[in-house]
């Protein structure tokens, strides 16, 4: 991959603590940071080779690059916000 390769990923609406979403091969790819107090080393970014402390992993195959490579598409259908919207408009009964 070139360093202007940009990995879009499509949100999706199970965001809780990170941000996650697929690609455009259906690739799964979450936040990461790195812990500390685990004991683990910072990741090298797969595309331009940096040590990041902080970015996405493909949880399909483990590749780890760096926030600036990826490209977040909201996907304005399965907003977790228009979900919580929508439940909390209906009373309870």
């Amino acid at each position: 991959m070139s360093e202007e390769t940009k990995i879009p990923v499509t949100l999706d609406s199970t965001c809780i603590a990170r941000l996650s979403g697929q690609d455009e091969y259906d690739l799964s790819w979450i936040e990461f940071e790195t812990d500390w107090f685990a004991g683990q080393l910072p990741a090298n970014c797969s595309i331009c080779g940096e040590e990041i402390t902080a970015g996405w992993l493909c949880l399909d195959g483990g590749e780890e690059v760096c926030a600036t490579h990826v490209n977040l598409i909201e996907n304005k259908d399965k907003l977790r916000d228009d979900l919580i919207r929508e439940w909390t408009r209906t009373p309870y009964t």
